[in-house]
């Protein structure tokens, strides 16, 4: 006679105290990754104002192209946006910009830059006051400063002597992460079409340095 053997399978619930382990665990690790996410969140940021800021240049190259090797005769989004259309002014170059019925944007429509090119992601206006909104593109439609030497004469790139060194776009503030102290950079867009990031010190130094 053949005897079975019978097995009890007996399920048990997570204890309070096991509980709480996991969940201290899953705290613990949200603390240590959460922050990566959102470092991860704002390089991704970073790239896509890069790949706007290459479109961008790939559009001044373009209109180059057409016309002779002279790049767009306009101003700055900014600029044209606080001068307005007012000849009133007494700065013979604020007069000029004022004159001008377009800026920037204008000239490179034509060439792929399409509305959405112009905005940064990670865009922001330093201390807003009303009427001002949070961010350049907001303002202006735009969050990338364009040389406003381009709306003082009509500009040629061989006019750049250090193509690679000279600036045409940059982001207007610095709101990248960078490798600086206090962790804040932008994108630069050279004569030469090739994006870079940089800090706000090393544009000021740039700009001051091709006369802007």
């Amino acid at each position: 006679m053949s005897s079975r053997l019978r097995v009890n399978y007996v399920a048990h619930g997570f204890t309070l105290i096991e509980l709480l382990v996991v969940i201290a665990i899953i705290a613990a690790l949200a603390t240590l990754l959460f922050p990566l996410f959102g470092t991860a969140r704002r390089k991704g940021h970073s790239s896509v104002c890069a790949s706007n800021l290459h479109q961008l240049g790939l559009g001044v190259q373009g209109y180059a192209q057409d016309w002779d090797d002279h790049i767009p005769y306009a101003p700055d989004s900014m600029d044209k946006m606080t001068t307005g259309d007012s000849t009133s002014h007494k700065d013979p170059a604020l007069q000029l910009v004022a004159s001008i019925p377009y800026d920037i944007r204008f000239p490179l429509a034509s060439y792929g830059a399409t509305a959405q090119i112009w905005r940064c992601p990670l865009d922001k206006f330093p201390n807003p006051t009303p009427p001002l909104k949070p961010t350049f593109f907001e303002n202006c439609s735009s969050s990338y400063w364009y040389d406003g030497r381009h709306a003082i004469k009509v500009w040629s790139l061989e006019d750049y002597k250090l193509p690679a060194q000279n600036v045409i776009m940059t982001d207007y503030s610095p709101c990248h992460l960078g490798d600086d102290p206090d962790g804040k950079a932008l994108n630069l867009l050279f004569a030469d079409f090739h994006v870079k990031s940089s800090t706000w010190h090393e544009r000021f130094t740039i700009l001051e340095a091709q006369g802007d």
